[in-house]
C-alpha cells in the first residue's frame, strides 16, 4: 500500500497545533505524512472568493479537524463527498485534565468518517485495557431511582449547527413538550454548562454549579441527542435515550416513547461497550508515538475509504 498523505486543519489553538504535530510524528513512524494547514485558509471568504484551499487536495488520502467549530463540518462533509476519509478530533470522553499547558483534556477522542464512533466501535471485541487506564470506576448495575427525574443534557449551539438540528433551546421545549405526554416524572433540563443558555417551560434547570454527577444522582433515566454526557450516566448506572447519535448508542434506548422502562445493557455489553470507548480516545503521547495511528489507519482501510 502507498504511502498515506493526511492534511490536518488547524485553528491557532495550541491545543491544536500540538495535536497536530503529534499526529504527525506518529505517522511518520508508519511511512505516512501529515501535512498541516490552517482552517482559515478553507473554502471560501466571506465575498465568496475561493481561498488557498477551497476544497479537498487531489493527493489527500485523510483529512483531519478538531471540534464540532466552524469549518470543521464543511472539512469533514467535503472530504466524505469525494471518497477522502476523515478524522474529527475533540476533548477525550472521559475528560481527565492534561499534563501541559495547552489546556486540553489527557484524552482526545478521534473518530473516523464520522462525528462519533458509534457505527463501527463495537465491531472487534476490545479488551479492557486501555479503559482501565482512565481509572474510571463505574457502579456495580443499574442504580434503581424508576421513580426519579428525567434529566435532559442539551449540547452547544456548535454541536446542533455541525448535526443540523433546530436551536437547542427549542429543541430542549419541543422535547419537554413530548415528554409530559408520556409520564408524570418530573423532568430537569441540563444544557452544556458553558453555553449559558436559558431555562425551558415544564422543566427545572440543572446548571452549571453543579457536576454531572450530581445532576445524574437519583435520575430515572437521561435522555440527549449525543451528549458526551452520556458516558457518565452509563458509568453512574443511570439508563440513556439517545434521539441521534453518540458514544453511548450502542448501549441506549433510542425511542422516547419507551421512557418509562429504557433499555439497560447487561453486565456483558457494558463491559465490552466501556472497552470499546477505550479504543476510541487517545493521549498525546500515544499520537505521538504511532500507537494511536496504528488502530487509526485500520479502521480508514476497513471502512475501504481510500481512494
Amino acid at each position: 500500500m502507498k504511502p498515506l498523505n493526511i492534511v490536518f486543519y488547524a485553528s491557532a489553538k495550541p491545543r491544536e497545533i500540538v495535536l497536530a504535530k503529534a499526529l504527525a510524528e506518529g505517522c511518520k513512524r508508519h511511512g505516512d505524512k501529515v501535512e498541516i494547514r490552517w482552517t482559515s485558509d478553507y473554502g471560501e471568504d466571506d465575498q465568496e472568493n475561493d481561498l488557498k484551499y477551497a476544497g479537498p487536495s487531489s493527493d489527500t488520502d485523510v483529512a483531519c479537524s478538531f471540534g464540532v467549530k466552524g469549518k470543521s463540518l464543511r472539512i469533514i462533509c467535503d472530504h466524505l463527498a469525494v471518497n477522502k476519509s476523515t478524522l474529527l478530533f475533540d476533548k477525550g470522553y472521559t475528560r481527565q485534565k492534561g499534563n501541559d499547558e495547552t489546556g486540553h483534556t489527557k484524552y482526545s477522542r478521534i473518530s473516523v468518517n464520522a462525528g462519533d464512533p458509534s457505527a463501527y466501535m463495537m465491531l472487534i471485541k476490545r479488551p479492557g485495557d486501555r479503559w482501565r487506564k482512565t481509572e474510571v470506576t463505574p457502579s456495580e448495575g443499574r442504580t434503581e431511582s424508576r421513580n426519579g427525574p428525567i434529566l435532559i443534557c442539551g449540547s452547544s449551539a456548535k454541536y446542533h449547527a455541525f448535526h443540523r438540528l433546530e436551536d437547542p433551546t427549542r429543541w430542549a421545549q419541543t422535547l419537554v413538550s413530548r415528554l409530559v405526554k408520556l409520564t408524570h416524572h418530573h423532568i430537569v433540563y441540563r444544557p452544556k454548562p458553558s453555553s449559558k443558555l436559558p431555562s425551558v417551560t415544564g422543566a427545572s434547570y440543572s446548571g452549571s454549579n453543579n457536576s454531572i454527577r450530581d445532576a445524574l444522582h437519583g435520575c430515572h433515566v437521561m435522555i440527549t441527542y449525543g451528549s458526551g454526557a452520556s458516558l457518565d450516566a452509563i458509568v453512574s448506572g443511570v439508563p440513556v435515550i439517545t434521539l441521534g447519535v453518540g458514544i453511548a448508542l450502542p448501549v441506549s434506548e433510542t425511542i422516547l416513547e419507551n421512557v418509562k422502562k429504557p433499555f439497560w445493557p447487561d453486565d456483558a455489553l457494558r463491559s465490552r461497550w466501556f472497552s470499546a470507548v477505550g479504543y476510541c480516545q487517545w493521549t498525546t503521547e500515544e499520537l505521538r508515538s504511532g500507537e494511536a495511528w496504528s488502530e487509526l489507519k485500520y479502521e480508514i482501510i476497513r471502512q475501504g475509504k481510500l481512494s
